[in-house]
């Protein structure tokens, strides 16, 4: 679609005839005011310690199931690889698919 194609559309046209709108007074301060009203205050400490506790507990219980695990497959490799594989990691050092 060129330029004089636009100018031939009759949508455009209807377009330039749209007139400005004057905002309403103080339409600025009001959205400020209620950005400035939504800001909350810091973080309390309780809700920091109770996070970092609650994440602390799953790593640990995470890690403890992985350890679980491993100690029943046992020591071989192939238990190990099994285990990579239901986690969905490589179990190769291999960057590249032969």
């Amino acid at each position: 679609m060129n330029i004089n194609d636009m100018e031939k559309d009759p949508g455009i046209e209807l377009l330039n005839r749209i007139a400005q709108v004057d905002p309403p007074p103080f339409l600025f301060t009001r959205i400020e005011a209620r950005i400035s009203g939504r800001t909350g205050g810091p973080v309390p400490r309780r809700w920091v310690l109770v996070t970092g506790l609650s994440l602390a507990v799953l790593l640990a219980a995470n890690t403890l199931a992985i350890q679980k695990r491993i100690q029943q497959v046992g020591p071989d490799r192939e238990g190990v690889s099994d285990l990579a594989s239901g986690m969905g990691l490589r179990t190769s050092n291999q960057l590249y698919n032969e």
